[in-house]
């Protein structure tokens, strides 16, 4: 009886890390998107302030239009798409080794991480 729920237990092991490993390409693009997309929104958000202080700076009227702007600020997506992007190295094995360190750099670099983005550099000079 014993045996038989050892055997048992290990079928559902192996099953477990079937899904498991069924899943890992998945996760994979998901982050590596995902910290495409943080990267675009930041892109995005900052083209927009720039696009409202300009609108603001070109109305002509003399009231501080500024704290429109500073009441709904948008959100940061830098620092996360900076942790996405390291999150990237876990699945060297799925994703191209130059495009994880490509993402990480641009990221890094715009995040400030200037010690990153560097060792990411660094990576892609030693990949060819």
């Amino acid at each position: 009886m014993l045996l038989g729920l050892l055997e048992s237990d290990l079928e559902a092991n192996i099953d477990s890390r079937m899904v498991d490993n069924a899943w890992r390409g998945a996760e994979a693009y998901h982050f590596f998107m995902l910290a495409q997309k943080q990267l675009y929104e930041e892109i995005g958000a900052e083209v927009l302030n720039n696009n409202i202080q300009a609108e603001d700076g070109a109305s002509g009227d003399e009231e501080d239009n500024s704290s429109v702007v500073q009441e709904k600020p948008i959100p940061s997506f830098i620092d996360a798409a900076m942790k996405t992007a390291l999150h990237l190295r876990e699945y060297d094995d799925i994703l191209e080794a130059e495009d994880i360190f490509s993402v990480l750099a641009i990221a890094s670099c715009a995040n400030g991480a200037f010690g990153t983005c560097s060792k990411a550099f660094i990576k892609l000079e030693t990949l060819n």
